[in-house]
């Protein structure tokens, strides 16, 4: 018994949630069977989870993304020329194409079960001329 293993009697557990206990304290993440933590990024370090995590995105990233237009009858009409259309299927930001955007918000709902876009609008300027800019799923609060 060395004098580490006899200072962590007195540590409070990570599920100890007193007011010496760490609990708020840690960064989210899950604990595994084994008592590891389990976040995002070091799943991704395993070989089949970034393995999954590719082929999920890339499917969905390179299905074809179309918007529709309901008539009055109760049918729909596929719209090219709609400012949605082109800012979701054509440009969606400066930096990255439509495949880029779209396989990057699917990384982001496989790992970290949510994906968020804000559109970023000019004051003054047409509609069309919109752009997306993805946010972080663990840096965003939801309200």
């Amino acid at each position: 018994m060395g004098i580490l293993s006899f200072f962590d009697r007195f540590r409070a557990s990570s599920g100890d949630r007193s007011p010496w206990g760490d609990f708020f304290f840690e960064p989210l993440s899950a604990r595994g069977s084994s008592g590891m933590r389990v976040s995002p990024d070091s799943a991704l370090r395993l070989a089949a989870v970034y393995a999954c995590v590719r082929v999920l995105s890339e499917t969905m990233a390179s299905l074809p993304l179309v918007v529709y237009r309901a008539r009055a009858d109760g049918g729909k009409d596929r719209v090219t020329d709609h400012w949605l259309y082109r800012l979701l299927a054509k440009r969606p930001n400066r930096f990255q194409n439509p495949f880029e955007w779209r396989e990057m918000l699917q990384g982001h709902l496989a790992l970290r079960g949510n994906a968020y876009n804000q559109i970023i609008t000019k004051p003054r300027e047409d509609i069309r001329q919109a752009q997306e800019r993805p946010h972080f799923p663990h840096r965003t609060a939801s309200p």
